[in-house]
């Protein structure tokens, strides 16, 4: 920006934010016809505008933003392969980095600023994913399923399952197992 221009906002997209999903499910469920599930919509409403203006990198100021060479993006990609690959018992992030030949900070900075969510909420996200594809097509029990993706305790399953999609593991297994919508 040249001296004495007026400051352009610039917007990057980023990839869709795990914590955006839920609230837009809040937002067209219910019964639109009730005045308490408008109030509740506009609370969801502000909590998704926060959740996304929140996350959007371009609003954070240009010197908090790490320099990422075409390398470091490489790498950071590699290290989200090897996430994907192993996420229920991921690697230590500092061998990562290490393997990487890039440090733990900036292994973890980069890694959000490139990819719009933390490794461990990465993680947490490739988890639940596919203990729903599971939940949807196998006859595994939830406490099975939760242990398969890396839950050693199945009530942080369900509260985790709960969060990211807005409706309980038991729901999905019961839906589909009835033979009606899945979720």
């Amino acid at each position: 920006v040249e001296e004495g221009a007026p400051a352009v906002p610039r917007y990057r997209s980023s990839p869709h934010i795990g914590a955006t999903i839920p609230l837009l499910r809040d937002l067209t469920r219910g019964n639109c016809d009730d005045p308490l599930h408008w109030l509740y919509a506009c609370a969801k409403a502000n909590e998704l505008l926060y959740v996304t203006l929140s996350n959007l990198a371009a609003l954070a100021p240009a010197g908090g933003r790490l320099k990422l060479t075409a390398r470091d993006r490489r790498q950071l990609h590699a290290i989200r392969d090897a996430l994907a690959a192993e996420f229920v018992t991921p690697p230590l992030l500092s061998d990562l980095a290490r393997r990487a030949g890039m440090n733990y900070s900036k292994l973890c900075s980069g890694f959000r600023q490139l990819f719009g969510e933390t490794t461990a909420e990465f993680v947490r996200r490739q988890r639940l994913e596919f203990a729903h594809r599971l939940l949807r097509s196998s006859d595994l029990q939830v406490q099975q399923i939760a242990r398969r993706v890396g839950y050693a305790h199945h009530g942080s399953f369900t509260e985790a399952f709960t969060r990211q999609f807005g409706y309980s593991p038991k729901r999905v297994a019961r839906d589909t197992s009835a033979g009606g919508g899945r979720p």
